[in-house]
This record gives structure tokens, C-alpha cells and sequence, in this order.
């Protein structure tokens, strides 16, 4: 999915400003998609623009975009990600299919070549995750009361949904553990591990609408 890299504002008759918003773009304005080379050129103007007077640009790249190192005195603006609605209907299915970048962020991290597993409580269910020599073996759903005897002891705890801001990158486990009382990693393996494969991460999220 391609995404435009800025908005443009211009002046309509009477100084009405016209800027564009998440609900489209100016009109006959467009993004180019990057070419082969990763590169952008520059979005061509209609016909009529020769009368357009633009007043600013802006960038819409999240925060933590370079173009903002780059010219922070003329884009002194960025926009906050906005929150995150994640549901993820087969959890353990999901992380089974991110397997390979779980593994991959394991073995760049204190815990390479782990081998142990990984109990997660959401307090009704949960999930629980076995490595071997730093490859996920296997993921299966895993019940709150379920003995420790045979899925092991309780690695961390995520009340409601947190779990899965975790999963998104949209907040660390610090901040989750600051921000709800009942979310807490009870291992201090547990925690190594967390913060191996759920880093948080800066997103800049485009509507598909």
C-alpha cells in the first residue's frame, strides 16, 4: 500500500484556505509512489495550479521520522500516532505466524539461543510459548488455572487486552506495567524475553479508507 508522504494547503478565492485532511486530498493533488529505486519525485500539479498560491506543507510521518531531524526548524509539527484499536481473533495462531521475526529479534538480543518456555496469563486464558536453541517451537493456548505442573509457572500477567499493545509495538512493557496495576512480569526471565520480542516500535499507521 502506498501512502503520500505530505500535504500541501492553498489559498481558494476570498483567502478561504483549503487543506487537506485524512479524508482525502486537495483536488486532482496526488502522491507519487516511490520508484524501483526507493525514490520519490515530485507529485505533479494540474493544469489550473499556476494560479494556486500554496501556503505550507506538511509531513504526515508519525514522530519519529528523519525528515524531522533533518529540517527541525522548518517542520516544527509532527503528529502523534493516534490510538491503536488491535484485536487479534487467534492469538496463538498469530504468533505462530510471526515465528521468524520473533526468532530473528531473540537472536539479536541477551536471550539468543534461549531454551525455556514463556507462559503468558490474560487472566481467563492465555498462551505459552516454547523455544528451543532460540526457535519457537510451538504456541498453544494456555488457561489462566492451568497446573503449573504442566504448562510451567506464570512468565507475566496482562489484564483485559494489554497484551496485545504489547504485541503491536504501541507501548513497552514498562509502560504497561506503570500504567495497569495487574500487568506485571513475574519472572525476571519473563521480562529478558518480553522486552526481546515485543520492543516497542514508532509507527506511522495510514487508514485504508
Amino acid at each position: 500500500m502506498m501512502a503520500p508522504v505530505m500535504k500541501l494547503a492553498r489559498s481558494e478565492a476570498r483567502n478561504a484556505a483549503s487543506s487537506a485532511t485524512s479524508s482525502g486530498w486537495p483536488p486532482r493533488l496526488r502522491a507519487v509512489p516511490p520508484t524501483r529505486a526507493g525514490k520519490r519525485s515530485a507529485a505533479p500539479l494540474p493544469p489550473d495550479a499556476a494560479g494556486w498560491r500554496f501556503e505550507r506543507f506538511r509531513f504526515e510521518l508519525g514522530t519519529e521520522h528523519p525528515v524531522y531531524r533533518a529540517l527541525p526548524q522548518r517542520l516544527t509539527q509532527t503528529q502523534p500516532p493516534g490510538a491503536q484499536y488491535v484485536r487479534v481473533p487467534d492469538l496463538p495462531a498469530f504468533l505462530r505466524q510471526i515465528g521468524p521475526v520473533l526468532e530473528r529479534r531473540l537472536a539479536q538480543s541477551v536471550a539468543v539461543g534461549h531454551t525455556g518456555r514463556l507462559r503468558l496469563s490474560f487472566f481467563r486464558d492465555g498462551v505459552l510459548l516454547r523455544f528451543r536453541d532460540g526457535r519457537l517451537q510451538a504456541v498453544e493456548p494456555c488457561p489462566h488455572l492451568e497446573a503449573s505442573e504442566a504448562a510451567g509457572p506464570i512468565g507475566a500477567r496482562f489484564p483485559d487486552r494489554t497484551f496485545l499493545q504489547l504485541l503491536a509495538g504501541s507501548r513497552s512493557l514498562d509502560e504497561l506495567e506503570e500504567g495497569f496495576g495487574d500487568c506485571r512480569a513475574d519472572r525476571e526471565e519473563a521480562r529478558v524475553l518480553l522486552q526481546a520480542l515485543f520492543p516497542k516500535r514508532h509507527s506511522s499507521i495510514w487508514p485504508l479508507s
